[in-house]
């Protein structure tokens, strides 16, 4: 591990706060700014709005992403993405979220989704559901 991707832990913090701050954080930032590689003004959509689905959402909003789509079954797991960054919810315990993706995506998908729980579904969200879940879509234009 490079010195720059350590932080100092005060010995008091209790592990499992740590460990939030070692897994979490890293895992969930890094998916967005470096594997979905989110650019500003992109469109991302994050499934899962627990500890790693809240900091992906938090490294879009730091990537400039211009909306941040929160999906998960849990209401208040998505009002808890919002206080993240997430500029939208999609709660699919009562509704598609395909649908609701597609819909706040202007009907294209989004430009990348990070998929934090590990469901089948990252790939019906992706405006180009060709390539591979959590990578950037091809800019419009001919092929």
């Amino acid at each position: 591990m490079a010195a720059g991707q350590c932080t100092k832990v005060d010995p008091a913090a209790e592990a499992a706060v740590a460990g939030l701050l070692g897994c979490g954080v890293v895992a969930g930032i890094g998916a967005a700014i470096n594997t979905g590689n989110v650019g500003h003004g992109d469109s991302a959509a994050v499934i899962g709005c627990g500890g790693v689905g809240d900091d992906a959402i938090a490294g879009a909003r730091l990537a400039g992403a211009a909306k941040i789509i929160a999906v998960d079954i849990d209401r208040r797991k998505l009002q808890t993405a919002q206080t993240m960054g997430a500029t939208h919810t999609a709660n699919f315990r009562n509704a598609d979220p395909v649908t609701a993706v597609r819909e706040l995506t202007g009907g294209f998908g989004a430009d990348v989704v990070i998929d934090a729980v590990e469901v089948l579904l990252a790939r019906r969200l992706l405006a180009f559901p060709g390539l591979p879940h959590a990578r950037r879509s091809p800019p419009p234009g001919p092929s």
